[in-house]
């Protein structure tokens, strides 16, 4: 289990100094500390030769790891079904001079995948209408929404959406279109007839996991088209987008997955697009710096603060627009939405917790009249607080909505799949979708009881420990905590889910300072020393809150990451503390 830095700008822009409310002398670890290997580097080279064996990477493999080659994967990567089929009507629309409908989703990956299609498609000279769903419709294509758009469209082409939308794709066929769904979800229930799938979770796939995030999906296929139409090489450019909507939806980074967002990366320090760049200026980061991390806490929160509480439609034309002047309206416009939708969410978490009692359930369900668009962050946050599934209701007159997330740490490490969970109560839902490690769905407010009982005392959940993991790499010395050790750790970014930021061990540190931070005191600062090294090492813990700090001067073993913070033009090394104990 993990934490991980909060969306909250550089600190010191919002530095509130304060006394440590509560200092122990004794410290207890929160977590239970799994510690990889008892060898402790002596040197980078060592260090990330340990780390790539924690990893499964051999010497064999190394070079591919470290250094995935785009011209390999676009000759050997694995092929979609009915990738074919899709280029070819895609192919037969452009020439025909078709109306293209697309439908994408208002989260980051559907938001993304629906951009990259629609740039593909109007650069080849295409007519497309881009469309998003409001939140407070639901997921996923509709009927209203295929009589919108069916006529004019004759193709209509979905994004993140569309496996499971039976009658809107019969719609849609029925009023004489053609259907092709690029998506990446769990397939829950018969495909839609008549409907080209682009899906690589569908069991007759065969396709290699871990499956590619919707804008992944819809990458591969423009990729084929623009080969199909003689312009191979431009898919390259896209691949910022591709980093932007993987990364979101917290893929798997690894396969076929780390190829992309590790060069997508690439294309996104290079990165053509107004939007980003104004969006970048606005939280004080420039996109020359980027990494895995800074996508997926600082921009990624502001692209999806659009769908979670105005419309996606802003972060759509953020991403699409060429005029600075609009991007930067845009990118003022979602920063203060995510203002709004951090403030929020912090109000809600209190009221949540205020009612939460001991002996807590085997999951965590919260209900209220919140903001549909809030529900995956509170269950998100929710579930890594308590360390087991969480479900985030909006209690509405007649239909309820909810998001499911699972404890960090995923489906591999605790054997639950939030979908699979949900699909148990198929017969109580109006719909539902999603997959391992997060799922959605609807009910009739008549059911709130039963659902809640069902997830409070029935559902096959993997009991929550006493006291969750965090798996530590090994221990260093705080003599090796230069600028040069996280520039040798950037050679196995990009980090996320399935390729975890190092996290270590550092023994018998004495705290010479402690003092709270952060525009509400939630996060603590704190600058350790150790007998043998000179130079003090300086420490962040974000969302400490109210859990027992160290004493001044007490001695204590810190499990930390160690990350580069850049403001103002100076760079300096910071353990990002993920946990404290006094010293064993």
């Amino acid at each position: 289990m993990r934490k991980r830095t909060p969306d909250t700008g550089s600190e010191d822009s919002t530095t509130r100094v304060a006394e440590p409310t509560q200092h122990l002398h004794q410290l207890s670890s929160r977590y239970a500390w799994r510690v990889r290997s008892a060898r402790t580097p002596n040197n980078t080279d060592e260090l990330v030769a340990l780390l790539l064996e924690h990893r499964g990477v051999t010497s064999a493999s190394s070079v591919s790891f470290l250094n995935p080659s785009y011209e390999q994967f676009l000759a050997e990567g694995a092929v979609l079904p009915q990738c074919g089929p899709a280029v070819a009507r895609l192919q037969r629309a452009l020439r025909n001079k078709e109306p293209i409908a697309i439908f994408g989703d208002y989260d980051v990956d559907g938001v993304t995948g629906s951009a990259l299609i629609a740039d593909v498609l109007t650069s080849l000279g295409a007519v497309v209408r881009v469309e998003l769903p409001h939140r407070e419709d639901g997921y996923g294509l509709s009927v209203a929404a295929v009589q919108r758009l069916i006529p004019p469209a004759t193709l209509l082409v979905t994004v993140d959406n569309g496996t499971s939308a039976t009658a809107a794709v019969a719609e849609a066929i029925g009023r004489g279109a053609d259907v092709i769904i690029l998506d990446h979800h769990a397939v829950t229930r018969s495909l839609p007839p008549g409907a080209l799938v682009v899906n690589p979770a569908l069991p007759s796939a065969h396709y290699p996991e871990p499956f590619p995030a919707a804008v992944g999906v819809a990458w591969k296929v423009a990729t084929a088209l623009l080969a199909a139409e003689g312009r191979s090489g431009e898919e390259r450019f896209l691949l910022d987008l591709v980093a932007l909507g993987t990364l979101a939806d917290s893929m798997k980074l690894t396969g076929e997955n780390r190829t992309l967002v590790r060069w997508g990366l690439e294309v996104l320090r290079r990165s053509r697009r107004p939007g980003l760049h104004a969006l970048a200026d606005r939280i004080g980061m420039s996109l020359r710096d980027v990494d895995g991390e800074m996508i997926t806490f600082r921009i990624v929160p502001r692209l999806n603060a659009a769908g979670r509480l105005r419309h996606a439609n802003l972060a759509l034309e953020l991403l699409r627009t060429a005029d600075s002047s609009t991007a930067q309206r845009l990118a003022s416009e979602l920063d203060a939405v995510n203002e709004e939708r951090r403030l929020l969410t912090e109000d809600v978490l209190a009221d949540v917790r205020g009612r939460l009692r001991e002996p807590l359930p085997i999951s965590i369900v919260a209900a209220g009249p919140w903001p549909v668009g809030l529900l995956g962050v509170i269950a998100g946050r929710l579930a890594e607080e308590y360390h087991r599934p969480a479900v985030a209701i909006a209690v509405r007159d007649d239909e309820c909505v909810a998001s499911m997330r699972g404890p960090r740490g995923g489906p591999d490490g605790n054997g639950m799949n939030m979908v699979e969970l949900v699909g148990e109560i198929e017969e109580l839902l109006t719909r539902f979708g999603g997959h391992a490690g997060a799922a959605g769905f609807s009910f009739s407010r008549q059911q709130l009881a039963a659902v809640t009982d069902y997830f409070h005392h029935h559902a096959p959940v993997v009991a929550a420990t006493a006291q969750p993991e965090l798996h530590v790499d090994c221990a260093l010395p705080l003599s090796l905590v230069t600028l040069d050790l996280p520039r040798a750790l950037s050679a196995l970014e990009p980090f996320g889910n399935g390729n975890e930021r190092p996290v270590f061990l550092f023994h018998g540190l004495s705290v010479a300072e402690s003092r709270s931070i952060g525009s509400n005191g939630d996060h603590l600062r704190l600058v350790f020393r150790h007998p043998a090294q000179a130079t003090p090492g300086s420490g962040v813990a974000f969302r400490w809150g109210n859990r027992p700090r160290p004493s001044l001067g007490s001695t204590v073993d810190v499990a930390a990451e160690v990350q580069t913070n850049r403001f103002r033009g100076v760079s300096r090394v910071d353990l990002h503390v993920q946990d404290l104990r006094s010293a064993v």
